[in-house]
């Protein structure tokens, strides 16, 4: 039988499936369709881990390119956020998370891609550290700024904007999955990254020597995160067979 084991480092250990970390705050058949798991214990507590011996096959597509790179074309700033690239360790252990920091204008401090999306429920994630700014908010809107605030210092969810799911787990050395979702309708949506101040701001002056770290970010279909695929310059398809175990991490909405 094919095994996945993600710890927390995010080994790869089958070479024909990436694998990440289902937030098990939802009980897996919301993310994986129905239940055929075997074994699947340890679900009572927050950041516990539990191993879902079958899994149905599944599937999933990252929609955001360059998912490592904010530097990259594809993400948009509009001179509002400056990126350090490869600045600190990411989750997996490798020099590849950017330091995102703000400029000295008064504006919402932020950076976006922009992703032409279907009439249905979309999920999107990023990785996010704390900096010299300890609050951090993700949207997922057509240019309206809705999302939902996240504080890095304390690994918990702020304020949302009205129609939306958030949640964010731990993943050590200080960083978090964060995802907000929503239903979008047929159009260009954007999905940002901003630094906040407060977990209540929009537009403030910013601070050149203050920002945050982020790292991984995805765009997929449903209405809950699913595990981490990296992409670069198109969208990526990663699958997930009957007989696959996944050692997953419970989160917090």
């Amino acid at each position: 039988m094919k095994r996945i084991a993600i710890l927390l480092s995010f080994l790869l250990l089958s070479v024909s499936s990436w694998a990440g970390v289902i937030p098990a705050t939802f009980y897996v058949d919301s993310v994986l369709g129905s239940d055929n798991s075997s074994t699947n214990s340890g679900l009572a507590t927050d950041n516990a881990w539990a191993t879902i011996s079958k899994v149905n096959g599944f599937s999933r597509q990252n929609l955001a390119l360059y998912s490592e790179q904010f530097q990259n074309a594809s993400w948009t700033n509009d001179g509002r956020v400056s990126v350090v690239a490869d600045n600190v360790l990411a989750p997996d252990g490798t020099l590849t998370a950017d330091r995102l920091v703000e400029t000295a204008v008064t504006a919402p401090h932020y950076i976006y891609h922009n992703t032409t999306l279907t009439s249905a429920a979309y999920v999107f994630s990023s990785f996010l550290k704390a900096g010299e700014r300890t609050w951090a908010f993700l949207g997922l809107d057509q240019w309206g700024g809705a999302g939902a605030f996240f504080d890095l210092s304390n690994g918990t969810v702020g304020t949302k904007s009205t129609g939306y799911t958030s949640g964010i787990t731990s993943y050590g050395s200080g960083w978090y999955r964060c995802w907000v979702s929503r239903t979008a309708s047929v159009g260009t949506w954007d999905s940002g990254i901003r630094t906040s101040v407060d977990g209540a701001d929009g537009s403030y002056l910013g601070d050149i020597t203050k920002g945050i770290y982020a790292w991984g970010a995805q765009l997929e279909l449903g209405s809950l995160p699913t595990p981490y695929i990296p992409t670069d310059n198109v969208a990526v398809t990663a699958s997930f067979q009957p007989g696959d175990s996944i050692l997953f991490k419970r989160g917090q909405t």
